[in-house]
C-alpha cells in the first residue's frame, strides 16, 4: 500500500494513505461484506464430510460465520457448536462439544470433521482424543495451545476476571483450577498423550521404507 507524509510532519509523523491506496482500502472491505451478507444455504449430503467449527476463546460460533458458508460453498454441511463464549471449564467444553458431536454424527449417519480456532482448537484436539470413533479428522487455526496457560499476556488478564467471577457463584465461567489445579494437570495430560501420538506418526512417515 502506496502511502504519503502528512504536509508539514517529519518522516516520523503518520502516514496517510494515497488515493490508489484508499481505493484498494474500500474495494476490499466491499468484499468482505459482499461474502459475509451473502447466505449460503446447508447443501445437501454428498461425499464431503459434515463439519463442526469450534470458536476460540470469547468468541462465539459468529465468529467462525464467513469460514462456514466457504465450506458451504464446496460441498460440506456445516454446524455451530453451540458452546456459547467458550469461556467455561476446558473439561466441561470438550464433554458439552462431545456432547454436540454425537447429536450430529447420530443425524448425519457418518463422521464429522472438526474445526477449532483457538482456544476450539485444544478443545477439539481433546474432542477427537477421546471419541476418535466420531471424528473423520481435525483442523486448528491460530491454535498453538499445549497447555492451559499456553496463552497471551492480555489473555491472561482476562482470565483472571472470569477467576473472580467464578469465586463470586458464577460456576458456568472457568475457575482456577481448570487452569492450575488438578483440572488443568488432568487436561495436560491429555494434551501430552496427543503430542505423542503426532510425534510418533510423524517419526513412522519419515521412516525409510524397507
Amino acid at each position: 500500500m502506496s502511502a504519503v507524509p502528512t504536509p508539514g510532519r517529519g518522516l516520523t509523523a503518520d502516514f496517510v494513505p494515497d488515493k490508489a491506496a484508499r481505493q484498494g482500502e474500500f474495494r476490499a472491505y466491499g468484499r468482505i461484506f459482499r461474502l459475509v451478507g451473502r447466505r449460503v444455504d446447508q447443501p445437501p449430503r454428498g461425499d464431503a464430510a459434515p463439519v463442526i467449527l469450534v470458536p476460540g476463546f470469547i468468541s462465539g460460533d459468529v465468529s467462525l460465520a464467513m469460514i462456514a458458508r466457504q465450506l458451504r460453498r464446496r460441498g460440506h454441511r456445516t454446524f455451530r457448536s453451540q458452546m456459547g463464549a467458550n469461556l467455561g471449564c476446558t473439561d466441561a467444553m470438550v464433554d458439552r462439544l462431545v456432547r454436540r458431536v454425537e447429536r450430529i454424527v447420530g443425524d448425519e449417519g457418518r463422521r464429522v470433521a472438526l474445526v477449532g480456532h483457538s482456544r476450539g482448537g485444544m478443545i477439539v484436539k481433546l474432542a477427537a482424543q477421546r471419541r476418535p470413533d466420531l471424528v473423520a479428522g481435525i483442523v486448528v487455526l491460530c491454535a498453538p495451545v499445549t497447555g492451559t496457560l499456553s496463552v497471551a499476556a492480555h489473555v491472561r488478564k482476562q482470565l483472571e476476571l472470569l477467576f473472580r467471577l467464578n469465586r463470586r457463584g458464577h460456576s458456568a465461567v472457568i475457575g482456577q483450577d481448570c487452569v492450575t489445579g488438578e483440572c488443568a494437570a488432568r487436561i495436560v495430560a491429555e494434551l501430552e498423550l496427543i503430542k505423542q501420538s503426532l510425534d510418533e506418526c510423524s517419526r513412522i512417515r519419515r521412516a525409510p521404507r524397507t
